[in-house]
């Protein structure tokens, strides 16, 4: 998992099914901040634009009510503002990465019944 997710979001349809999808995934895991970027609002009308923002900033506060900020980069002191909370964000630690043990393994397999107290799990590879 990333300590920092700059979440790119179009302004002319958003996110589709599978990028809900995803987001939701993301969001049930844990990351230590996010950043909600929306592109492309300064190619809508000035009420549609507007209405842009309130409603991905709202659907991205719902989503990380602590740790999301939003940018619309329809300016260019928003991109500097972009480029200078990110620069600043000191990552929180992750409550599940110190409650949980995780491990990366190259090889893995399970036999059932195999024997052992563990059910048959083994760090070899099986056949």
């Amino acid at each position: 998992a990333g300590d920092v997710m700059v979440l790119a979001i179009p302004a002319d349809g958003g996110l589709d099914a599978r990028g809900e999808e995803i987001v939701d995934a993301v969001c049930m895991q844990g990351v230590g901040a996010v950043v909600g970027v929306l592109t492309g609002a300064e190619q809508l009308p000035p009420k549609q634009q507007a209405a842009a923002r309130r409603e991905w900033a709202a659907s991205l506060h719902a989503r990380f009510p602590e740790q999301a900020k939003f940018f619309s980069l329809d300016q260019d002191q928003a991109c500097a503002a972009l480029l200078r909370h990110v620069d600043g964000i000191s990552p929180r630690k992750l409550a599940w990465r110190e409650q949980r043990s995780y491990l990366l393994a190259h090889r893995h397999s399970y036999r059932p019944g195999g024997g052992g107290a563990d059910g048959g799990a083994d760090g070899a590879e099986g056949g």
